[in-house]
């Protein structure tokens, strides 16, 4: 499996065929797209990391909750701490 690391995916995200990079993100978050590699990406607080088929958002807001995510890669098997 091929990764690709990013804060927001806005790159990644480009993909999706959206002229706007500026509003890309909703777009982005619900889609359920291959986008070639598998994106793990930050940009957008969430309560636990949300591991899904097609990318990762590892966000949990450490700034403001103190919670930071770890994200174990080792394979095809993903888990976050």
């Amino acid at each position: 499996m091929a990764f690709e690391f990013t804060q927001s995916a806005i790159f990644t995200a480009a993909l999706i065929c959206s002229n706007d990079l500026l509003w890309i993100r909703e777009e982005f978050l619900h889609s359920q797209k291959n986008f070639g590699k598998y994106v793990v990406h930050g940009h957008t607080p969430v309560r636990s990391a949300e591991i899904l088929a097609n990318r990762a958002n590892i966000d949990t807001g450490a700034c403001a909750t103190g919670n930071l995510t770890l994200l174990s890669i080792e394979g095809n098997r993903l888990l976050s701490i």
